[in-house]
């Protein structure tokens, strides 16, 4: 890597780190559009690789993180911190956004719980996460209140009790799409389940309903998904 690409990265206040627990990611607004991200990609046994290179023109970097899949979250929360370890030492940044969607938003949460104040990102953005589940039967509802505590999963239950342990000086953003069709899979309220994970915690806590995404590639493409994250970040 160039000296002067290190110097933009050593002075750049945050870079962005985007887990994805699906597959590929093209992400959202135009600058970013406009470079390829790095990829950071971590074995079960705990190897990094990175590919990609970041450019002078990267005014905004960042790094699309692959997690190896069929892990238990204690497994995924540990080489999370371990990759992003070695992308703070490999790249020299001291500050980083976590955008995180689907799954990824439940190893992501376990990842904030369970890290120093040193690795917490300064904003964290969770899309379509289900804190919850994806039960309509008896869990969720669609509303955007709290999950009443006989109604919580195991795997919220979990996150609740361990909350106090979050940087209360982190930004979290949750991102739900609104129920239009009844086969959507993820309730509403599962979703935005998050609010009694982060609310009583951090200082700036935001939650946004948007219209409903059809794909996951249109998720991440989404304009106006985009312009909420980059509001929110900025």
């Amino acid at each position: 890597m160039k000296a002067t690409t290190k110097q933009v990265l050593t002075g750049a206040t945050w870079l962005v780190v985007l887990l994805a627990m699906i597959g590929g990611t093209m992400l959202w607004q135009q600058q970013v559009h406009k470079s390829k991200p790095v990829t950071a990609k971590i074995t079960a046994t705990g190897t990094v690789t990175f590919k990609g290179q970041l450019l002078n023109s990267d005014n905004r970097p960042y790094i699309q993180v692959q997690l190896p899949k069929n892990l238990d979250s204690n497994r995924q929360t540990h080489l999370l911190k371990q990759l992003l370890t070695a992308a703070r030492q490999q790249f020299k940044f001291r500050r980083f956004n976590l955008v995180s969607y689907g799954r990824g938003g439940l190893t992501a949460t376990n990842y904030v719980e369970h890290t120093t104040t040193s690795l917490s990102p300064q904003h964290l953005v969770l899309m379509a996460t289900p804190f919850n589940g994806t039960s309509r039967q008896s869990n969720n509802r669609r509303q955007t209140t709290p999950v009443a505590a006989e109604s919580q999963t195991a795997t919220l239950a979990k996150l609740i009790a361990h909350r106090h342990t979050i940087d209360s000086k982190m930004q979290v953003l949750i991102v739900a799409g609104k129920a239009i069709k009844a086969d959507q899979p993820l309730p509403l309220q599962s979703a935005l389940a998050g609010q009694s994970i982060f609310k009583p915690v951090v200082r700036v806590y935001q939650q946004k309903v948007l219209r409903s995404w059809r794909t996951q590639s249109g998720l991440l493409n989404n304009h106006q998904i985009g312009n909420t994250i980059q509001t929110f970040i900025n």
